[in-house]
Order: C-alpha cells, then sequence, then structure tokens
C-alpha cells in the first residue's frame, strides 16, 4: 500500500481505526514502545502507526522528531520480526508525519517482545491471555472431528441415526433437482446406500476406523459416553432466572442427528404465542422462531471446541422469554461479535460438510444472516453475544417484541412481496427505525430509497415509507415520526414571533422552536415566510432580528 499525504487525510478523519495507531511523539519516541506497538499490530493482521498526529478526534497534525535515522530503525525491526517492517516520512504543511507499517503475523506463529506476546488494549498494550495464545497455536491445528477415534468401531454408532440422515440427505437432493425423474432416482439411490457407505462416501469413516464427527453425528449414548462425553448438549428450562435449580434438565449425550428435532420439540413446548393488539396480524408471533433456534443450536455443535471438557448449554427462561446458548472454544481468529456476519469460519469442518449433505446448514454463513434476518423481521431484539469470552460463546435470543408497530410495517413489507434479499437491507430498517439514521454506506441505503422502503427527512435523517405505516393501518404513526410538514413548521414560527412583539427575535432563538431542523433548514424556512411578506429582517448577522408583518409595517 502506498502512503502519501491523501491516504494520511482519509486517516485523518475515518471513524473506524481499528488498524491504525495515532502518536503525537513530539520531540521523541521509545525505541522500545515502538517494537512493542509493531508486534502488537502484527498479532492483530498489520496494521499503522503514525507518529506526528494527535491521537484523538478531531485529529491534528502537530509533527515530530523522533526517529531521524528512521531507515536504520526500519531495518532493525524487519529483522528482529523477521517480517517486512515499512517507515515512510511525509512532509505535511503542519510538521512532519511518521508512519511505520507492519504486515500481519504468519498464521498459527503469535509474535513476543521480551518475553511478552503484545496486542492493544484501549489506547495501552497487555499481554495476550493464555487463551488468545492457544487460539492462534490452532490455527494451523488440524479438524478434530475429521481424526480417527482410536478404539470406535461401527457398532458405536446406531443404524437409526445413520437412516435419519440418509432421509434428510435425499430430501435435500430431491428437492435441488428440477427435472422429478431425475430427482427420484437419487433420491433412491441415497436412500439405498448401506451404513458404510454412507459413512464413506461423507468422508465419516475409512479403512482405520471412525472419525469424530461420525461419532458426534451418530454415535450410541454408550459410545458416547465411553469416547467423547463431553460431546454433549444439556438443556434446562427455568419460568424466570430468579429460579435457580432447573425445573427440567434433559442431557442429550448421543448422536446429534437423533435429538436435534427433540431438543427443538423441549424448547416449543413453552413457546406459547407473545400477546399483541389483537386484529393486528395475520399469523401468531412466537418468542423463539424456530429457524433461528435451530440454526442457534447448529451453530454450536459445528463450531465448538471438542477438546474442551465442557458441554454444550441451552437455557430457556420464559417469563423473560430468553434463550440462551453456549458453546466451548471461543471465537475463531479474526472473527468477533462484531464482524460475525461478515466473517465465516469452520473450527470442525468435517462435521460441517456432513450437515451440509444433509441440508441442515449452509457452509456459506447463511445461518447467521437467518438469526438477525427473523428476529428483525419479527421486532425482536437482535441477537447478541453478551458474555462471550475467549474460551466460550454465548449466544442470546430475546423473544420479546420490541416495537409491534415497526412488526406491522414489516408485516405489510412482507404481504406487498417486496424483495429484499440482503440480510443488510433488514438491518437498515431496524437501525432506521430505530435511530432515524443508518450508518450503512450510501449505496446501500440509496437503493432502499429507490425501491421505496425509505424515505429522506434532509440532513441525514430517515424513515420507513409511508405505504407502510398506511397499509399497516398506524399512518398516525408516520405522522408522529415525520414531524411537522413545512405549513405547519413555518405557523409555528409565526406564533413565536407574535408572543415576541415589537422585541423580535434572533434566528438562533427561532431554531429552538423547531429543534429536529437545521440551522440552513429554518433559515430557508424564514426566508419563504419574508417573501410571502409575513416577517421581516432588521440589523446585520449577530444582531439581527426577525419581526412580524413587512419592512413598510414597521
Amino acid at each position: 500500500m502506498e502512503i502519501d499525504l491523501s491516504t494520511l487525510e482519509a486517516w485523518l478523519s475515518a471513524r473506524e481505526v481499528e488498524r491504525l495507531e495515532f502518536k503525537a511523539a513530539r520531540d521523541s519516541y521509545s525505541p522500545d514502545k515502538l517494537t512493542r506497538y509493531m508486534v502488537a499490530l502484527a498479532n492483530e493482521g498489520g496494521g499503522h502507526l503514525v507518529m506526528g498526529v494527535t491521537d484523538k478526534r478531531p485529529r491534528k497534525v502537530v509533527g515530530t522528531a523522533a526517529f531521524n535515522d528512521y531507515r536504520n530503525r526500519q531495518q532493525q525491526l524487519t529483522q528482529n520480526l523477521q517480517l517486512r517492517v515499512q517507515a515512510t516520512e511525509l512532509p505535511h504543511p503542519d510538521g512532519r508525519v511518521l508512519v511505520w507499517s507492519v504486515p500481519g503475523r504468519h498464521l498459527g506463529v503469535p509474535l513476543q517482545h521480551k518475553g511478552a506476546y503484545w496486542m492493544r488494549s484501549g489506547e495501552s498494550l497487555r499481554g495476550m491471555t493464555p487463551e488468545e495464545l492457544r487460539r492462534i497455536f490452532e490455527e494451523t491445528a488440524p479438524d478434530f472431528s475429521a481424526e480417527i477415534c482410536a478404539g470406535a468401531t461401527r457398532a458405536a454408532l446406531d443404524p437409526a441415526f445413520l437412516a435419519r440422515f440418509r432421509e434428510l440427505w435425499a430430501r435435500k437432493e430431491f428437492r435441488a433437482e428440477q427435472d422429478t425423474e431425475r430427482a427420484m432416482q437419487k433420491e433412491q439411490r441415497i436412500l439405498a446406500l448401506s451404513d458404510e457407505e454412507t459413512l464413506s462416501s461423507c468422508s465419516l469413516a475409512d479403512e482405520r476406523g471412525l472419525t469424530y464427527a461420525a461419532l458426534i453425528l451418530f454415535a450410541t449414548p454408550a459410545a458416547l459416553t465411553r469416547f467423547l462425553s463431553q460431546a454433549e448438549v444439556i438443556f434446562e428450562y427455568r419460568d424466570e432466572r430468579s429460579i435457580i435449580q432447573a425445573q427440567t434438565r434433559e442431557n442429550y449425550r448421543w448422536g446429534f442427528i437423533g435429538y436435534f428435532d427433540e431438543l427443538w420439540a423441549q424448547i416449543n413446548r413453552r413457546n406459547d404465542p407473545v400477546p399483541l393488539p389483537a386484529g393486528m396480524f395475520r399469523n401468531p408471533v412466537f418468542p423463539f422462531n424456530e429457524e433461528v433456534v435451530r440454526e442457534g443450536i447448529l451453530n454450536a455443535v459445528a463450531h465448538r471446541d471438542y477438546r474442551s471438557p465442557d458441554s454444550i448449554f441451552v437455557s430457556q427462561w420464559s417469563r423473560e422469554r430468553e434463550l440462551r446458548i453456549e458453546s466451548p472454544g471461543g471465537f475463531l481468529p479474526g472473527v468477533t461479535p462484531e464482524n460475525v456476519l461478515r466473517e465465516s469460519k469452520w473450527r470442525n469442518r468435517r462435521i460441517a460438510e456432513a450437515l451440509e449433505r444433509c441440508g441442515l446448514v449452509e457452509r456459506s454463513g447463511t445461518g447467521m444472516d437467518i438469526m438477525f434476518r427473523e428476529s428483525i423481521r419479527e421486532a425482536k431484539p437482535k441477537p447478541s453475544f453478551e458474555g462471550t469470552t475467549d474460551g466460550r460463546v454465548v449466544l442470546n435470543l430475546h423473544g420479546a417484541v420490541k416495537h409491534p408497530e415497526f412488526l406491522q410495517v414489516m408485516d405489510a413489507i412482507a404481504f406487498q412481496k417486496l424483495e429484499l434479499f440482503q440480510v443488510d437491507d433488514f438491518l437498515i430498517l431496524d437501525e432506521v427505525f430505530e435511530k432515524g439514521r443508518s450508518t450503512f454506506p450510501k449505496d446501500k441505503v440509496d437503493r432502499l430509497v429507490r425501491l421505496g422502503v425509505l424515505e429522506r427527512l434532509g440532513r441525514g435523517k430517515l424513515m420507513l415509507a409511508r405505504r407502510f405505516y398506511e397499509a399497516a393501518g398506524s399512518a398516525g404513526a408516520y405522522t408522529r415520526t415525520r414531524g411537522l410538514e413545512r405549513p405547519q413548521q413555518k405557523e409555528l414560527l409565526i406564533r413565536h414571533l407574535r408572543d415576541c412583539r415589537e422585541d423580535g427575535a434572533a434566528a438562533r432563538e427561532l431554531g429552538g422552536v423547531l429543534p429536529e431542523l437545521s440551522r440552513f433548514q429554518v433559515l430557508d424556512l424564514l426566508s419563504e415566510l419574508r417573501d410571502e411578506g409575513r416577517i421581516h429582517l432588521i440589523g446585520e448577522k449577530r444582531n439581527a432580528r426577525w419581526y412580524l408583518g413587512t419592512e413598510a409595517d414597521a
């Protein structure tokens, strides 16, 4: 990447600075600290340390006198870190800027300096925890689910679970084939496979024996207890969080294919419809959407760390309408709660491939999309990962409907068969409804405006289109959200000037009458009223004041 003054200007105004670090360093900077920052940035995927610039926004160039011998320092860093460190000197009008750039570390190899594996923490540095280091070391580790389980024979697997797997596999292939005759041939061919042929064709067993993936998916209770007892899912139900002892507890310690449907049935027993105003909706809304819950459980089984002795826990509270799925292992390197919709990685590829083959998961990562999309569509809080640590992922699903009004609008959108194919569309709608703005790229927002889904209100403000409120029978809610129309806004300004009488009012005072508008929008309204002869201006600049009537009246 070529770094020049235009690059620097973009960095100065950037909101997101994940891989940028700014230091004023006006007079000097510690060589040891520079090395630590280079190590930390490399451990986090690479980045840039910019000297001669203040850290807090609005960032300013203040110039730096540090490292006049930066070329020698660059060579030393490259030699010590075994990574190509680059230093770029920029002659900015406000002072010298020095940019240090370092690429990301090698896969599975964390960098250290003087015995510590550094990473950034806010505006300072800290050493990596043992769990963070373990995750890096495991980046190049083989897929545990593909390893052969010593001593496990075909007797460890339940034939009924294998038969169920073939049924799911055949059904998926049948639906994917458009030609009916070919679809039926595929279906019959899969259903006719023997257990051995099923395992072999899915790479779940070979001449050496069974993989751990085969046990996790098809094992009998006795076999799973003997070979991999932690590969269980424990379900606990409580009426409310304050209850300590679980009122229902089930240990599912056998092949996943054998209990997947039963686990959902267990959750669905206490899945009574959410009480909503009568006549608002065509279909009931349940706290726990089946698609969302199934995807959450599938993610836990496919992503968990089976080397950990811990189990997967599914906890349900009916009064709070909450479901929590905890799985051992933490997020894989590069995946965070913030980017989980964009990053798709598998810890247990052999399990993922088998679940994909039978149609239970999509390896492209669409499972997470489904969870967010369906939660937003039903006006519920988005899935959260509160409580997640380096050693455990916690998925929280919330079943309470936040805004029945928004649910009405989403129902109207679905009824009009508007095609919103991307989860980003739903995230934008949710954000606009909650905040009246969107942080998504302009082209994504413009697309929804062109489709007539969103309306612009000026100064970056947005709202859902009127037709959806009307279709949902909530035209009043649209009016409240949009605010006053222009004639009403002008009448409020007139009323305020009438109350001021001969004292008049300054423009900034009139801005307080319509706080939702920008200064320029208020001035535009005042200009219209003056052109209409209803108000006039006396004075200039800060002394200017607006009065009722024309200048002739004055």
